[in-house]
């Protein structure tokens, strides 16, 4: 799934807020002239079906593409002040899920594509960040409360929740707290979710640590992944080869501008394995089953902080070759 208004995300000295505010980004982030405005985490594929979220004039819109013929469709404008987070395609209903963010409450929905009839499925009086369906049921991260009594603090403790439509019953799964909770997916063989937490045991943001977590769906239980790797961000589930792919950091100890790279993580080894060499910033990789190839954003002005400027990449999954897809996100005119 994932995932805003601005952010100017700055270099820190400590690598767990650096974490912390591209989470933050992912959810508040720029609108801005020129480029494209690519709603950072908000990819999503299935077969040639492919949705994301970007701006126009000034509201959110959800597009639906495809990346054989190059075409593109506006699926839906959000309100003014309202967000568009953690869109999902379906290919065989033909349907996009999506969550729609409003400060009092969050709504999940789901378009038609052809006659863009919206069913609601599910209303938090929350925030609500990401979400996936399984075993009949809703899994979604859920802010808990706020992390001071500010109102206008847009940071919250996450969980991660259940919704059974048949009872209507809500149940939390997880009492973490986590500053963030993100890139959730289930594996439908191992009845499993996984997803990416931030947690700080003290309550500190400086001393939070960032990993990728697994928790199993019939005892509720949690483990943490070891990857190797500390500066975890977007991730995507690999049924195929049954292992999680995320974008990380790949010289975190450099003292200079951080490099980011594709990585992948099997889940009954657990051993990580470095799939690109691009020294770019690449971000919210998602996988297609049909074609095994993973797609995701690149910063075409990389090193620079502009969140205007996202080439949409593919890297075949079987080679490793790495190229620059013939589909690129809308373009913006100057507002």
């Amino acid at each position: 799934m994932g995932k805003k208004k601005t952010v100017i995300l700055v270099i820190l000295l400590s690598g767990t807020v650096l974490v912390s505010l591209l989470i933050f980004s992912k959810i508040y982030m720029a609108d801005e002239s020129g480029g494209n405005t690519y709603q950072h985490g908000t990819l999503s594929i299935d077969k040639e079906f492919l949705v994301y979220v970007d701006h126009e004039e000034g509201l959110q819109t959800l597009n639906l593409a495809n990346v054989l013929t190059g075409e593109t469709h506006k699926l839906i404008s959000a309100k003014e002040g309202g967000q568009f987070l953690d869109p999902a395609v379906n290919s065989a209903s033909r349907t996009v899920a999506y969550l729609a963010n409003s400060p009092e409450k969050t709504s999940l929905y789901s378009i038609n594509f052809d006659n863009h009839k919206i069913e609601k499925h599910m209303t938090v009086d929350a925030p609500v960040r990401e979400f996936v369906k399984a075993n009949e049921k809703i899994y979604y991260v859920k802010g808990n409360y706020q992390h001071s009594g500010d109102e206008g603090n847009p940071f919250h403790f996450y969980d991660i929740y259940s919704y059974d439509s048949k009872t209507n019953k809500h149940e939390r799964l997880t009492k973490k707290d986590a500053f963030y909770v993100s890139s959730l997916v289930f594996d439908d063989q191992s009845q499993k979710l996984y997803f990416i937490m931030n947690q700080s045991k003290s309550g500190d943001p400086f001393e939070a640590e960032q990993g990728l977590y697994e928790l199993s769906v019939k005892d509720e239980s949690i483990k943490r992944i070891e990857t190797g790797h500390q500066d975890i961000f977007e991730a995507d589930l690999n049924t195929a080869q049954n292992e999680i792919i995320f974008s990380g950091i790949s010289n975190p100890d450099s003292g200079s501008t951080y490099k980011y790279e594709l990585y992948s993580v099997n889940l009954e080894t657990y051993k990580t394995k470095r799939l690109t060499s691009l020294e770019a910033f690449v971000t919210d990789p998602v996988y297609s089953e049909s074609t095994h190839q993973v797609y995701f954003a690149y910063n075409k002005k990389f090193p620079g902080r502009n969140y205007s400027n996202f080439d949409l990449y593919k890297l075949d999954r079987d080679t490793l070759e790495t190229e620059k897809s013939s589909y690129q996100f809308k373009e913006l005119e100057n507002e």
